[in-house]
């Protein structure tokens, strides 16, 4: 095979392209905060200061499940990412949970977050799934909040506005595979743009990179900005010790983030392949 020089130029100026394309879809959305609790072992217990100063993640609380306060540790890890994770204890009945931490990240009204939470192997609910949970509460300035979590069993979004519970397509049941918890990390993303004029709010929701709702139009009380949110809150009617495991968190206020390695978002195309028997002419 004969190839002229400006055939080769043009070939290897093609795969460079495809490279400078894939690299974009992979920084199409820049991270304001994001962590893989890689950071010393922590317990709530203990006091002090989760992970380091000035890294956004502080300590929420002093309660405590069945004695047992809050982790980041090993055990706690998403093998997908590095560091340790947040273990965050719960225990029988209603509202008894270890005290979780906070995520500060700059105001603004609108974002999305990403993280991985898997619930303990065999957790178990009263009536076979979550009356309800609450995983991130967003304090949306003001009287307001905004939760992400579980409703009746379904994953959802709430807001304390007009007390509007914006479930999903997506279960506890059908993430786990049946009533109990299956022990393995589930990629969880939510968006949620306040709005301002009391009409124009939205509400999007992923699981394991499936858009499981897109609500639009919504009147999300017109409140200021968000500026933090607790990991590991309240929930309703547990039976037995358990523990969710929270991981590799991440905010941006510019696009969709989506699962570590891209999930199940389409794949770059490949660069073409070296051309073989090339002799370049003079």
């Amino acid at each position: 095979m004969k190839l002229k020089k400006w055939h080769l130029a043009a070939v290897l100026g093609s795969a460079a392209a495809v490279l400078l394309s894939t690299s974009l879809i992979h920084a199409q959305s820049s991270l304001v905060f994001n962590t893989t609790f890689d950071c010393a072992e922590w317990n709530q217990v203990g006091g002090g200061d989760p992970c380091s100063s000035n890294d956004g993640i502080g300590r929420a609380g002093d309660w405590t499940a069945g004695g047992k306060g809050d982790l980041i540790t090993s055990s706690a890890n998403n093998p997908l990412g590095a560091g340790r994770g947040f273990r965050h204890f719960r225990s029988s009945g209603t509202n008894v949970e270890g005290g979780g931490i906070t995520i500060s990240f700059p105001a603004t009204s609108q974002l999305w977050v990403r993280w991985y939470a898997r619930y303990s192997a065999g957790f178990q609910w009263a009536n076979g799934s979550p009356t309800y949970t609450k995983d991130l509460y967003f304090h949306a300035g003001e009287a307001g909040a905004v939760i992400a979590g579980f409703s009746n069993g379904s994953f959802y979004m709430h807001s304390t506005a007009g007390s509007q519970n914006l479930t999903s397509s997506k279960t506890w049941s059908s993430i786990n595979g049946g009533s109990l918890g299956d022990g393995k990390f589930h990629c969880y993303e939510m968006y949620v743009k306040i709005d301002t004029n009391g009409s124009n709010g939205i509400s999007r929701l992923w699981v394991d990179g499936q858009q499981v709702s897109d609500r639009t139009g919504l009147n999300l009380g017109t409140r200021g900005p968000l500026s933090y949110f607790t990991l590991g809150e309240n929930q309703s009617s547990v039976v037995g010790d358990h523990y969710t495991d929270f991981d590799d968190v991440a905010i941006s206020t510019t696009g969709y983030i989506g699962p570590i390695g891209g999930g199940t978002a389409p794949a770059p195309t490949p660069a073409p392949a070296a051309p073989m028997n090339v002799r370049v002419l003079r």
